[in-house]
């Protein structure tokens, strides 16, 4: 939740955003606006305020909705889904944030907000995790996506696909997440923090990773610690992804169980030729990555919408192999495959960075085995639609990839026929 802190109004008066604020909420459904106002009252805006204040060296206000000179994101999960995650992995969320924030701003050109200040523990005089932070002045590129011309869009894309090729320009020894180390002054590397491994996976299974192989194997016991160690909270996930997955029979745990092994056992025997697994290099570098670079957090000028003046909402962002993000479309994705700006961008990013060329050329087997043990499959696909997705990745790879997964192949094979639809 984002609370403005202003010392000034840029383009309305605090009464005028108060009203619309509460205009705004009044079109919730009840429930949410319910929640609303409980997380709102749950902290203590004074101390922030206080906080604020010390920081700019002025007096500052609270605004719930403004566009000030500083925001505050106040970390807490409207909608109760930081359930069950435990306060470790809360307070890597927000350090990790404010540390990748500050990484960006100090090495690349990249327009993010200034941290001021960040507190990861909830247990401070605001009664919340927060990082204080420099607000943007803009607005969404969303309010405007869907009307501009190709012309327009061209010179968003020119954008965008620079700030994205820095990111593929940042490279590390290993596969995680961001961290300050505030004895050092220095940003380190640690590891991969939540939302981005999964969910069940235990402390020890969360990097960082030297390899891409390593993160695979992460992922594939992270599944199976699910499966087998908490069978009941598995089937309750199951349950909730119904629409997905279809069964009619109930969860089969037991098939997901001897697949996720079998999938397991091959990619333990595998030896990738790509990437190097024990030598990280120009053809498979780690790259930061942010996880949500939408026409939502893209943020354009309010004089010009194919200005962009910022890239906000970095939870989340970690480094990963250049491999898992070549080929999707980003920000673009609302357009037709073969539209000329997809190309635009994937130019931008190769000029940039050359190894791109190679990750996109290459690696097959590496992001087929990722897409299938990344995304909770086993919770949100049938048996079925599992075994197709795995064969239809399958064929194409080169045999000595393949080889190492034959006995998930039989397995799939002869019991095909038998399994819940």
């Amino acid at each position: 939740m984002d609370v403005a802190l202003s010392e000034g109004a840029f383009y309305a008066t605090p009464s005028e955003l108060a009203q619309k604020h509460a205009d705004f909420l009044l079109k919730l459904p009840e429930d949410s606006r319910r929640r609303s106002y409980e997380v709102t009252a749950s902290f203590n805006l004074d101390a922030l305020e206080s906080e604020a204040t010390r920081l700019v060296g002025k007096e500052c206000s609270v605004q719930v909705v403004a566009i000030h000179l500083l925001i505050a994101r106040l970390n807490r999960s409207r909608g109760n889904a930081d359930v069950g995650i435990s306060n470790e992995l809360l307070e890597h969320r927000v350090a990790s944030e404010a540390a990748t924030l500050k990484y960006v701003r100090r090495t690349t050109d990249i327009p993010v907000p200034e941290v001021y200040a960040v507190e990861s523990r909830s247990d401070n005089p605001v009664g919340a995790r927060y990082i204080l932070q420099e607000r943007i002045i803009g607005q969404p590129l969303a309010k405007f996506y869907d009307s501009m011309t190709d012309v327009q869009l061209e010179r968003v894309v020119l954008q965008v696909a620079d700030y994205e090729a820095q990111l593929l320009c940042c490279h590390f020894p290993m596969i995680g997440s961001l961290i300050e180390d505030t004895s050092a002054a220095a940003i380190r590397m640690d590891r991969m923090g939540h939302p981005r491994i999964l969910d069940y996976a235990r402390p020890e299974n969360s990097g960082p990773w030297p390899s891409s192989h390593e993160f695979l194997k992460a992922y594939v016991r992270a599944e199976l610690e699910l499966l087998e160690g908490a069978p009941e909270t598995w089937q309750r996930e199951r349950a909730k992804n119904h629409t997905l997955h279809g069964d009619s029979d109930g969860a089969p745990l037991e098939y997901m169980i001897s697949w996720y092994r079998l999938l397991q056992k091959g990619i333990y025997q595998w030896t990738p030729a790509y990437p190097r697994d024990d030598e990280p290099s120009q053809d498979a570098p780690f790259v930061l990555r942010h996880i949500d670079l939408s026409v939502t957090n893209i943020m354009v000028a309010f004089d010009d919408p194919t200005r962009v003046v910022g890239i906000i909402d970095w939870e989340g962002a970690c480094v990963v192999p250049l491999w898992s993000t070549v080929l999707g479309n980003g920000f673009l994705g609302s357009l037709p495959r073969d539209h000329k700006l997809h190309k635009l961008r994937r130019d931008i990013h190769i000029s940039r960075e050359p190894a791109v060329w190679a990750a996109i050329r290459e690696g097959s087997t590496v992001r087929s085995l990722f897409y299938l043990v990344a995304f909770h499959y086993s919770i949100r696909r049938s048996p079925k639609d599992l075994n197709a997705m795995f064969m239809e990745s399958y064929q194409y790879w080169p045999k000595s990839d393949a080889d190492a997964f034959q006995e998930l192949v039989d397995f799939i094979q002869s019991t095909n026929d038998h399994i819940i639809k």
